[in-house]
Formats: C-alpha cells, sequence, structure tokens
C-alpha cells in the first residue's frame, strides 16, 4: 500500500481540525500515516548518511594504497590502517597552532570539532587494538549528527584478498556499486600473528583456489581471504552456529 505525501497528509489534518474533533477516528488515522511518514523518511536519511560515511571512507582508503602493490600483506593493512587512525593529525595541529595564537586557548576556539575528533581517533584505535576496527567516518560537515553514527559501526575492505584489492582499485567512488566490495572486520593483533606466518613486503598475485562463489559479485572466496584475522566474538558466534 502507497504512503501518502507527508505534506499532504499534514494539510489534510490540519483541515480535519477545523471541521471535525482532533480526537475523532479519522483525524487519529491521518495523525497515524503522518508519523508512518515522518518514520520511513527518518530511515532514509539515516541509511543515505551511513552510505555516504562509508562511501568517504572506502575513498580514503582507495586513494591511499600503495601503488606497486598487486596484494596486501598483514605487515602493509597494519601500516595503512595506522595511517587512517592518523588522518586527523594536520587539522588538531592547525587547531592547536590557532589555541597558542593570543589567548584563543583559553575559549578553546572550535572546541566541539577537537572533541568530536579526538573520540573518533580513541574509538577506532581502541576497536582496531580489541576487536576489530569498525571505523566511522568524522561527519565532514554536519557534526551534530555525528553520536547518531556512532552506532552505524561499519567495516574495513578486504585488503588481504587481491581480487577485492582490485576491485577497491577500480571503483569509481559510487555508492551504487559498494555492495560489490567485501568488508571486513580487522584487529591489530590477528594481523600481527598473521604476518609473522607470511613473507614481508609486497606480495605477488596468487593463484585463485575454487571455492563458493558469492551471490550477486561473481567473485570466488580464495584460501588467503579465509585467513584473514577476525573478531574474537565473531569467531566464537560461528562456532556456537556451527
Amino acid at each position: 500500500m502507497d504512503m501518502p505525501n507527508p505534506n499532504t497528509a499534514r494539510k489534510e489534518l490540519l483541515k480535519l481540525k477545523k471541521v471535525i474533533h482532533p480526537k475523532s477516528r479519522k483525524t487519529q488515522a491521518l495523525a497515524k500515516q503522518v508519523n508512518k511518514v515522518s518514520a520511513r523518511e527518518k530511515t532514509k536519511l539515516v541509511h543515505h548518511m551511513k552510505q555516504n560515511l562509508l562511501g568517504e571512507k572506502l575513498i580514503w582508503f582507495r586513494d591511499n594504497l600503495e601503488p606497486g602493490a598487486a596484494a596486501y600483506t598483514p605487515q602493509l593493512v597494519v601500516q595503512l590502517i595506522d595511517k587512517y587512525l592518523k588522518r586527523f593529525s594536520d587539522e588538531l595541529e592547525q587547531i592547536k597552532l590557532k589555541h597558542s595564537v593570543g589567548n584563543r586557548g583559553k575559549s578553546r576556539q572550535h572546541a566541539s570539532r577537537e572533541d568530536i575528533i579526538r573520540l573518533t581517533v580513541l574509538r577506532d584505535e581502541e576497536e582496531f587494538a580489541t576487536c576489530g576496527l569498525g571505523i566511522v567516518q568524522l561527519p565532514s560537515r554536519f557534526t551534530q549528527v555525528f553520536f547518531l553514527t556512532l552506532r552505524l559501526t561499519t567495516q574495513v575492505p578486504d585488503l588481504l584478498n587481491p581480487k577485492q584489492l582490485q576491485l577497491l582499485r577500480s571503483w569509481s567512488g559510487e555508492l551504487r556499486y559498494i555492495q560489490n566490495l567485501r568488508l571486513v572486520r580487522l584487529h591489530r593483533r590477528g594481523l600481527k600473528e598473521l604476518a609473522s606466518k607470511q613473507p614481508q613486503g609486497l606480495a605477488t598475485v596468487e593463484a585463485e583456489v575454487p571455492g563458493e562463489q558469492e551471490e550477486g559479485t561473481g567473485i570466488r572466496r580464495t584460501e588467503e581471504a579465509e585467513q584473514r584475522p577476525v573478531c574474537p566474538r565473531e569467531g566464537s558466534k560461528r562456532s556456537e552456529l556451527s
């Protein structure tokens, strides 16, 4: 059943208030429709906001990939994520410089932006050191919605998979193609353990191992992709399900 336009529903509700009792059944039915439409619009807004934040993060990873890397080793992934965790260093330095000019340090100019950046970095570092990095990109303009996005945690690209790395490099930045990218949750300890078992430096593309084809992407899972470090909680959940 198609829902009415929210503006039309509100106009009808205002008309009804002039001619009938505000607690009548028809008035309550229209008010219910308005609430449904408002809730749907809010859900769409949150979804679009989440997609935009995820898109900004994936673009950062794509633009900061090593040009000569055909495949990423765990050591290179750690280096790239460490660089990501320091992405606001220049901005924090500029804010600190402004505070040092005159008596601005007492008023804490740009205090809201600075606090949000520090909270974001602290949360990212904690996740990467514990249960795996699920990074939330800091909104570039609408800082008031930042705390809403804290629970919209997403994951990082599967850079250990050569096929996924190639897809990320060739990705145009359009949000509709994000579904073709496999996102995983990586943590520092698991990457270091995996790095101790593999050679360092730039890796070469390995032969694809026959396996289950992912639905909707046309990409087969490789043996290397199955070895990626996952969040301990995710592993416990899989063992319980099996």
